[in-house]
């Protein structure tokens, strides 16, 4: 089986063309909101709103489903539920107020469950800047090898698409700023929703024997992936510090999500 190696030459390449950009100011993540400030339920299964912060249950909110906070982000006495760190927010939904867990509620639109394509939820919410920009094409005996890049805008945010698809499988890169780690994962986690399942029900014994199987990452946030820090004189240690599952789609394929200073980098993809 041949891996498809692209963590770290597309990744590289992409942080360079997100260095040319001119980045927009800090917008509100998972880490901060006002009251009265709209954000999106990322949540697969939706959320119960409750009558009080583990409170009884007064109904329940669909996955995709717009409220409205009545408080500003807390950070006093947070609580970590399926590896997500948030705090209990007052909201309004449709007439009805009560307490969500915050760790599942975005600024980013929801994407379409099984949607699989990070370009598709691209061009459906946020506003194109550029075509699809042709950057790099090779023919090979076995078939072409394609790169392209599109730019959109997200808000007041510039959000880079990036592909690098040939013969044998392919990625795609989704690079948007300020948002968080938690977030991207929710994004992920929704948009390539039947994958993970069939991860699940596949179990380890249907990973190739080179593939490490994550039944962590695979139900949970968690920060699995190694980078290794050098402090200035030459000592190196090593820090997780990013997120990747390897998943089952009739070849080898993966997620892994990186933050490089204010941007969020989610790269998906494999190969044969």
């Amino acid at each position: 089986m041949k891996q498809f190696g692209f963590s770290l030459h597309v990744s590289k390449g992409l942080l360079i063309l997100a260095l040319l950009l001119v980045l927009s100011k800090q917008s509100f993540s998972i880490q901060s909101y006002t009251a009265g400030q709209t954000l999106n339920v990322l949540a697969s299964s939706g959320m119960n709103l409750r009558d009080a912060p583990k409170g009884t249950v007064l109904q329940k909110i669909p996955y995709g489903a717009r409220v409205k906070t009545l408080q500003s982000k807390s950070t006093t006495n947070p609580e970590t539920i399926e590896g997500i760190q948030g705090n209990w927010v007052k909201v309004e939904y449709n007439g009805a107020m009560g307490f969500l867990f915050d760790g599942f509620l975005s600024t980013l639109p929801a994407p379409e469950v099984n949607g699989a394509n990070l370009h598709l939820y691209a061009k459906k919410w946020m506003n194109p800047l550029s075509e699809l920009i042709e950057i790099d094409y090779h023919r090979y005996n076995m078939g072409p090898s394609v790169r392209a890049t599109q730019l959109f805008k997200l808000k007041s945010d510039t959000v880079v698409y990036f592909s690098d698809v040939y013969y044998e499988g392919g990625t795609e890169i989704l690079s948007i700023p300020n948002i968080s780690l938690e977030e991207a994962y929710l994004l992920a986690k929704a948009n390539f929703a039947e994958i993970y399942e069939t991860t699940i029900k596949a179990g380890p014994e249907a990973m190739e024997s080179d593939i490490t199987y994550q039944p962590d990452a695979l139900t949970r946030f968690t920060l699995n992936g190694i980078s290794e820090v050098e402090d200035g004189n030459g000592n190196v240690s090593e820090v997780k510090d990013f997120y990747t599952c390897p998943l089952i789609n009739g070849c080898y394929f993966e997620i892994t999500i990186r933050k490089h200073d204010n941007r969020i980098f989610i790269i998906a993809g494999g190969g044969c």
